[in-house]
């Protein structure tokens, strides 16, 4: 399909200094390293860098390399001249521009080698923004302006950025769990109140987070109170998911870091 896919399995890149090339990956860990050749067949049709992804759920890195589209058995000598030149001048990749992006540390200014930034509190801060503060727990409509608090949330799992030629690649796997009450629409409490549990935090664009919605609501509470327990466990749990989706709690960490 025009790429070339490699998956190793790691448990994690803490420490571990990954060099991608376009014929191997050398794999360093406190001075022990570990060089992984590509099939002949296909590394000779690598053109271009790798893309690299981990994912800590499988703890597995993936990498993708494109491989060059198919020429005639015949090759122009237009071809044949810019396949020479690539073999013949040094790769534009073996250095990092003067204009990288600055993500890395004092060693690595340009971010070009591979290195890793654990963010766990970053990402904490914006799992609890992101439930704190969306608009959907404010005076619901169908609840008559009910409203509910998110509050004690804590934040647990691991977050960190791979950054490797200029690019950052955040990685996180989390779970939260948080307290939640119910109030009316003069801000008094409603007599419901509750827990909930969040797992399967992760950047992955088709994995949902999993919630899991406790009530306890008082005697004195009324059908308001009991009406309200009924909305958290169904449309409060799919609010919870959807302020965590990957494509905002991702942008919304990197634009944060």
């Amino acid at each position: 399909d025009g790429e070339l896919r490699l998956w190793i399995s790691l448990p994690t890149l803490e420490d571990v200094a990954v060099d991608v090339g376009e014929t191997e990956v050398r794999l360093n860990q406190k001075g022990r390293a570990v060089v992984l050749p590509l099939p002949a067949d296909l590394a000779k049709d690598v053109h271009g860098e790798a893309s690299a992804k981990f994912s800590k759920k499988r703890a597995q890195l993936s990498l993708t390399w494109p491989l060059r589209p198919e020429s005639s058995a015949y090759p122009t000598s237009e071809v044949r001249t810019k396949e020479t030149k690539e073999v013949s001048e040094p790769s534009p990749d073996s250095s990092p521009p003067s204009d990288a992006p600055a993500f890395g540390s004092i060693w690595n200014k340009n971010s070009w080698h591979w290195e890793e930034k654990n963010c766990l509190d970053l990402a904490t801060q914006e799992v609890r923004a992101a439930l704190e503060k969306d608009p959907g727990w404010k005076h619901v409509p169908a609840l008559s302006g009910v409203s509910f608090v998110m509050k004690d949330i804590s934040v647990r799992g691991d977050a960190s950025f791979a950054l490797r030629k200029g690019k950052r690649i955040l990685c996180y796997e989390l779970s939260a769990t948080l307290a939640w009450e119910g109030r009316d629409e003069f801000g008094c409490q409603l007599g419901v109140k509750g827990t909930a549990k969040v797992s399967g935090i992760t950047p992955e664009d088709d994995e949902e987070a999993q919630v899991e919605i406790d009530v306890s609501a008082s005697s004195k509470g009324g059908p308001e109170a009991k009406a309200a327990g009924s909305w958290m466990q169904g449309q409060g749990a799919k609010l919870i998911s959807r302020a965590l989706r990957p494509e905002l709690l991702r942008e919304a960490i990197l634009a944060a870091e």
